[in-house]
């Protein structure tokens, strides 16, 4: 749906969101993105240092 919104109306949906509603209603799903951005980085920070120590382990 994103993609569609952005074929017809040559807008991004944040802008699209921002243009409809205002900025303040935009910095909502704005800042649950980038807190889902954040723990998707940790956790696959997370995961690449468990894949070290099962490649370093040593019995």
């Amino acid at each position: 749906m994103c993609g569609r919104l952005a074929a017809v109306s040559k807008h991004s949906l944040a802008s699209a969101v921002s243009e409809r509603f205002g900025f303040n209603f935009a910095l909502v799903p704005l800042l649950a993105e980038i807190t889902v951005d954040f723990l998707v980085l940790a956790s696959e920070i997370g995961s690449f240092c468990i894949a070290l120590q099962l490649i370093d382990y040593r019995n």
